[in-house]
């Protein structure tokens, strides 16, 4: 079976294919951003269940970010280099993006000035939820990586106090809104990503239960978040759904990642996912935004060319100006500073 399934029994043999697990998440966030829906009938059903749960892939994001976040501290225990390296990596293109995309918004300078800083959508300004909560925790990682080596069960307890939090937040009736839910219940994955990243880096062995126990677990979640929604409790239990069903992912896609890498044609598959691992955050930046702008255009208007032609057409945009985007920040970082900027595994 081994020679048939490489299963990958260690961790560092998964986090040598993570540029192929960041391009696949990416591709998939932009599935499930999609204005065309896959009937949820008949065979179309699993496709249908893989575009619904497409959001997961921020978690494949945020469990595997930890690993890039504890190698780059230890290659460089500087603060004023890792936060240069965060700033060019995320700040800088979130802004650029934001900042072009709501000169075409009707807001007021302050609408403007909070979109474009990200941590405003703490205060309910509306902006790109991912970028503000990924800002925030790299604000508190030098703390979180104290904590990894010698207080390993803080977070661990933090993951269940902010889960627990998240909950309690749901209940009430007049509780914060739906991306401040979404940023508290995302803590705990990225803790627990935290907490799991010198199991990579110590080359850990990996059971075949890694597998087995979270698809046991996940399966009756998932079913369970679609009755808790209905009641109300949605961004809660995705979260701890979404956790097992992360974990599921990075070890399959693992395994088909190393099933392509063996193969001629297999490898250019793998290549593709690979360089849309190199760009997934300006993919998920520029996808729904370029989308909403093309639909105002009279010729890419949803009822003018369909929801499914529009969908193609955002996709190839937004793909060809995330690699412009990137090359326009190295420009910048080469033009006005010496701050290298680091590629996905180092996010």
């Amino acid at each position: 079976m081994r020679r048939f399934i490489p299963f990958p029994d260690s961790f560092r043999k998964i986090s040598k294919h993570r540029q192929f697990i960041y391009g696949f998440a990416a591709l998939w966030i932009v599935f499930y951003h999609m204005n065309t829906k896959i009937p949820n009938r008949g065979a179309w059903i699993p496709l249908s269940f893989f575009q619904s749960t497409g959001a997961c892939g921020v978690e494949v994001f945020l469990l595997l970010t930890g690993l890039g976040l504890y190698r780059s501290m230890k290659k460089d225990p500087r603060l004023g280099s890792f936060y240069g390296k965060r700033f060019v990596r995320v700040f800088l293109p979130s802004f650029i993006v934001m900042a072009v995309y709501n000169v075409f918004l009707s807001h007021r300078l302050i609408g403007y000035l909070g979109s474009i800083t990200f941590f405003g959508q703490w205060l309910g300004v509306n902006t790109i939820w991912y970028v503000t909560f990924i800002l925030t925790m790299y604000l508190f990682y030098p703390l979180i990586h104290r904590l990894i080596d010698k207080r390993k069960g803080v977070l661990c307890a933090g993951a269940v106090f902010f889960f627990a939090l998240a909950f309690l937040l749901e209940g009430l009736p007049n509780g914060p809104g739906n991306a401040v839910l979404r940023m508290v219940s995302s803590i705990p994955i990225f803790l627990v990503g935290c907490a799991a990243a010198p199991l990579f880096e110590r080359n850990q062995p990996l059971s075949k239960w890694a597998l087995i126990c979270p698809v046991v677990i996940a399966v009756p979640l998932l079913c369970i978040l679609k009755k808790m929604a209905r009641k109300g409790y949605l961004y809660s239990f995705r979260a701890l759904s979404y956790f097992f069903y992360a974990i599921v992912l990075v070890i399959v896609l693992s395994i088909i990642a190393e099933l392509l890498s063996r193969r001629k044609m297999g490898r250019l598959v793998y290549r593709l996912f690979a360089f849309c691992g190199q760009i997934s955050l300006e993919i998920y930046l520029l996808f729904s935004r370029v989308r909403e702008l093309l639909s105002r255009l009279p010729g890419f208007s949803v009822h003018a060319c369909g929801g499914l032609k529009l969908d193609i057409a955002s996709a190839i945009c937004a793909l060809i100006l995330a690699v412009a985007l990137q090359s326009l920040v190295q420009a910048i970082v080469k033009a006005f500073g010496n701050v290298r900027v680091p590629a996905p595994e180092d996010p």
